[in-house]
C-alpha cells in the first residue's frame, strides 16, 4: 500500500527514507504507512501543516475513508473507453 522512496543513483545503496509524518512523528515508516503515498519525504510542511489542524490519528481515520472508497469505486466502475475513443483522442 504505502510507498517509500528511495534515495541515490541506481546502482549504489540507497537508503529507504521515512514519509514526512514518519519524520515528524519520529517514527519508523512502515510498508503499509498510510501516510506515504500522499506526503512525501521531500515536503514535510505538507504534513506539518494538516497536522497541526487535524492530528496525526484524524489523519490516518480520513486517509483509511479516502482508500476504502477508493477501492470500491474502482471495483464497481467498469473500463469504458474503446480503443476507437483512444485513437480519437490521441490524434
Amino acid at each position: 500500500m504505502g510507498r517509500r522512496h528511495m534515495l541515490g543513483p541506481p546502482g549504489t545503496l540507497n537508503t529507504i527514507t521515512p514519509c514526512a509524518a514518519c519524520k515528524l512523528l519520529r517514527r519508523r515508516c512502515a510498508q503499509e504507512c498510510p501516510f506515504s503515498p500522499y506526503f512525501s519525504p521531500h515536503e514535510p510542511q505538507k504534513f506539518a501543516s494538516v497536522h497541526k489542524v487535524f492530528g496525526a490519528s484524524n489523519v490516518s481515520k480520513m486517509l483509511m475513508i479516502i482508500i476504502s472508497v477508493d477501492v470500491s469505486v474502482s471495483v464497481s466502475c467498469p473500463m469504458s473507453v474503446s480503443v476507437s475513443d483512444v485513437r480519437v483522442y490521441a490524434s
